[in-house]
């Protein structure tokens, strides 16, 4: 799944059975604005600074479904971090661009389109199993199995652990494995790369979660 996104990586993994985006995982929505900002900066759409938000590069051509999102960023002065969350985790722009991630995958052929719901319908996208496999082997692979690691699977990794995905992949010992070993990382100077971008999104997350919390009070 080279030619993937994190942001189609980490929503493939979040659809259900059905093809939706749990409820029960609330920080599901959260985590896709996350994937979606990350993968616009290594593309040098944006630079994130200082929980806030700026334009750096046109949006490029394989992440035109984050165009809504490219979109509201690009203002005359730097977006907030916590707005954006907020806006595309909790009001109609969430659908914006959920709706256009999943059109992106079904170009594709990654899986089947299917209804969900039982007295109001909604478009639902079921991937195929070999295809959630190969997502979940890489992670595997290079965080488990030492394989070479990327900025997308950490990435990704991360993005499952926030959410609470992650246990729906993993065993409890594998899961204790991959939070030492992203601890490690985070803790060490030999892979400065690896280190700067989990600080990033850990920067994000922590906008993320607080705009989750601030909305679980309302």
């Amino acid at each position: 799944m080279s030619d993937l996104s994190i942001t189609q990586q980490y929503y493939i993994c979040a659809l259900n059975d059905h093809g939706v985006i749990p409820s029960s995982y609330p920080a599901i929505s959260g985590c896709i604005v996350a994937g979606s900002l990350l993968d616009m900066q290594l593309e040098d759409c944006i630079q994130i600074e200082k929980k806030v938000v700026l334009i750096s590069g046109l949006l490029s051509e394989r992440l035109w479904y984050l165009k809504p999102l490219y979109d509201y960023i690009n203002q005359s002065k730097p977006v907030k971090l916590s707005e954006i969350v907020q806006k595309f985790s909790f009001t109609s722009k969430k659908n914006s661009i959920c709706e256009l991630i999943m059109t992106s995958l079904r170009d594709k052929n990654l899986g089947r389109s299917s209804e969900a719901g039982i007295i109001f319908k909604k478009e639902a996208y079921i991937p195929r199993i070999d295809v959630i496999s190969e997502i979940i082997g890489k992670v595997r692979s290079e965080l488990l199995e030492n394989g070479n690691l990327s900025q997308e699977v950490i990435i990704l990794t991360i993005l499952l652990q926030n959410s609470g995905l992650i246990k729906k992949y993993f065993s409890k010992f594998e899961q204790k494995e991959l939070k030492s070993k992203v601890k490690e990382f985070k803790n060490s100077d030999e892979n400065i790369f690896v280190k700067d971008i989990i600080n990033q999104i850990n920067m994000v997350m922590s906008s993320t979660n607080s705009v989750i919390y601030m909305a679980t009070l309302m």
